[in-house]
């Protein structure tokens, strides 16, 4: 009987998330901000993230919270049965074996790594983004609300909002506190929006019960 493929179960269910939220490998990887070769490596079963990527994955895909990472915890780093040990290994190929694998990582320092740090990332990006899928068979209205970071508070920000086909910029002069835009979903889909921010900012996502002063953005989406 053969071993099944490392963390098989945890990649079907990776897949899973996804296509709930209707995101392709390449949208996923842009809003985990890794790389689509990367991702794929995930989904496939082929390589194990990290266990906070499996956190912005649940939230990217807008995920039952907790359901990846038990998942996650639950699984081994591989259900496959260590090599058995080799005795009798001669110096000469011992010797050749080290020389590949330090003109490997030489070579992998060069082409750099295909996992960001995500924190560093996000720090030193001039735009925050952030996707956001609203419930699939909801329909009414829904709100973005916009957070300023604290070294950008009071300064101008710019939003540039994607969701399906239809895209809108706004200005915000001045931001020195929260302020919640509003819009409406009058189809049961899932199309997933993105959110583009200049500076960076806090994003988050809500739907019913607007909150008082929010600003009515309805009117000003567009083909884009």
């Amino acid at each position: 009987m053969t071993s099944p493929r490392p963390d098989h179960k945890l990649a079907q269910a990776l897949d899973l998330a996804r296509r709930k939220a209707e995101l392709t490998t390449a949208e996923l990887a842009e809003a985990l901000s890794f790389n689509p070769r990367t991702v794929r490596r995930y989904l496939n079963g082929e390589r194990r993230p990290e266990r906070a990527t499996v956190v912005r994955w649940e939230q990217v895909c807008d995920a039952t919270p907790g359901t990846l990472i038990t998942l996650y915890d639950d699984s081994p780093a591989s259900d496959a049965p260590p090599p058995p040990l080799r005795t009798g290994f001669p110096l000469r190929s011992a010797v050749a074996a080290v020389t590949v694998v330090v003109a490997l990582g030489a070579v992998l320092l060069l082409r750099g790594s295909d996992e960001p740090n995500l924190r560093e990332t996000a720090q030193k990006r001039p735009t925050g983004v952030a996707y956001h899928s609203f419930t699939r068979s909801y329909v009414g209205d829904v709100w973005i609300r916009i957070t300023p970071d604290g070294e950008h508070t009071g300064e101008p920000h710019r939003v540039t909002l994607h969701w399906g086909s239809n895209m809108q910029e706004i200005d915000l002069k001045d931001l020195d506190r929260p302020r919640t835009l509003f819009t409406g979903k009058n189809r049961r889909d899932r199309v997933t929006m993105r959110v583009n921010m200049k500076p960076a900012a806090t994003i988050a996502f809500g739907e019913r019960n607007v909150p008082a002063g929010a600003l009515d953005i309805k009117p000003g989406w567009r083909a884009g």
